[in-house]
């Protein structure tokens, strides 16, 4: 991941354009060995599929995505001691509206 330093705390910046000042949280999944859940537009959801876990130890992701349509994953993965990272490009967006992130609030609803 790619900061950007300011006077108080430093800025996340987009990974394709590098912009400190458009950049969202779109979505949070913590996986405990397939044990997962997520937060996000959809509000909270819980799933259970161990069979598709690749990871010994558990996996936080955070989802993000940029006004200019890029969006991208943070992962971090926990095994023995050691705190892995990792940054995941995904495809691009058209446009995304008011209600397909995270509010520093309540989760809007429909």
């Amino acid at each position: 991941m790619r900061f950007e330093k300011g006077p108080d705390h430093d800025l996340v910046r987009c990974e394709v354009c590098g912009s400190p000042n458009m950049l969202h949280i779109r979505a949070v999944r913590v996986n405990q060995l397939g044990d997962t859940v997520s937060i996000g537009p959809a509000g909270i959801e819980h799933f259970d599929d161990t069979t598709k876990t690749h990871a010994r130890g558990s996996i936080v992701e955070i989802d993000f995505w940029c006004e200019a349509g890029h969006q991208f994953t943070a992962a971090f993965q926990f095994h023995k001691g050691q705190v892995l990272h990792e940054v995941r490009d995904l495809p691009r967006l058209p446009g995304l509206g008011p209600n397909e992130f995270l509010w520093e609030g309540e989760l809007p609803r429909e």
